[in-house]
C-alpha cells in the first residue's frame, strides 16, 4: 500500500439486539478510481484486547486521481472485548488507534 493515505479511521464497538459489535472503517486515497481496497481480520493477536485488520489495495491501471476509497469492517465481539485496533501491525505502514479515537495518516512501505 505504498504512498496511499487512510483518512478518517475510527473504530467503534457498540451492542445491538443481536449483540456486541466492533465495527472499522475509513477512507483509503488510492490514485485510480478503479483500484479496489480489501480489509480483513488477522486473526493470532498477541494480546486479545488489540484487534487486527490488513487494508490492502490493489491499483488498477486507469487515469490518475487521487480518489478516497471507504472501507468497512464490522465484526460480532464479545462486551467491550477490544481496546485498540491495529491496521497492518509489525509493518512500516502500520497504524494503531483506541476504540472511539479517529485518525488520519500516511501509510508508506
Amino acid at each position: 500500500m505504498a504512498g496511499n493515505t487512510i483518512e478518517n479511521v475510527r473504530a467503534v464497538q457498540g451492542n445491538a439486539k443481536a449483540g456486541w459489535w466492533l465495527q472499522v472503517k475509513g477512507d483509503v486515497l488510492v490514485y485510480t478510481q478503479s483500484a479496489q481496497v480489501t480489509v480483513e481480520e488477522i486473526e493470532g493477536s498477541f494480546n486479545p484486547t488489540i484487534f487486527m485488520l490488513r487494508v490492502s489495495v490493489a491499483e488498477e491501471p486507469g487515469p490518475m486521481k487521487g480518489t478516497p476509497k471507504p472501507f468497512r469492517f464490522q465484526q460480532m465481539v464479545k462486551a467491550h472485548q477490544f481496546k485498540q485496533v491495529q491496521i497492518n501491525p509489525g509493518e512500516d505502514n502500520g497504524l494503531t488507534i483506541d476504540i472511539g479515537e479517529q485518525k488520519t495518516v500516511f501509510l508508506e512501505d
